[in-house]
């Protein structure tokens, strides 16, 4: 299968299940996120119809090269202990941490950079949202 239909079939199938997940929303909450999942996934089937990249991968090269990442399953499990826990730690303590390990393990190693970068986009999310759009999110311990 040709990697970027692989990509763009894989992406469109979780932004649909991603999209449902949002009727469950409060209206006014859920009218940007289902915007940027229709968005996500009309760019998803454009690569899916018309892959940039013509190189194709095999089943098990795939499941193979997945294995064989650490990065991958680093960030996925990341992911997963930030998902977990944010209802019960709170989802602005939680963010800084996650944006610097993962920044960590992606690639810049200067600390002044990762605390200055994590800072400032947990302070961004929290003006958007919190102050801004007034949205609900896991606030945790700071309850």
């Amino acid at each position: 299968m040709i990697v970027d239909r692989l990509a763009g079939l894989t992406i469109a199938i979780i932004a649909a299940i991603l999209y449902v997940i949002t009727m469950s929303f409060p209206r006014e909450a859920a009218l940007y996120p289902r915007g940027i999942l229709v968005l996500i996934f009309c760019l998803s089937i454009v690569l899916l119809i018309k892959p940039k990249i013509k190189r194709t991968i095999k089943g098990a090269d795939l499941y193979k090269n997945l294995w064989h990442n650490p990065t991958t399953f680093l960030i996925g499990a990341i992911t997963f202990v930030f998902i977990l826990l944010m209802e019960t730690i709170g989802f602005y303590i939680l963010l800084p941490l996650f944006t610097g390990i993962s920044m960590f393990i992606l690639g810049p190693r200067n600390f002044k950079i990762i605390i200055i970068f994590s800072i400032s986009l947990t302070l961004f999310v929290y003006i958007v949202f919190n102050i801004v759009l007034r949205v609900p999110v896991p606030m945790g311990w700071l309850n």
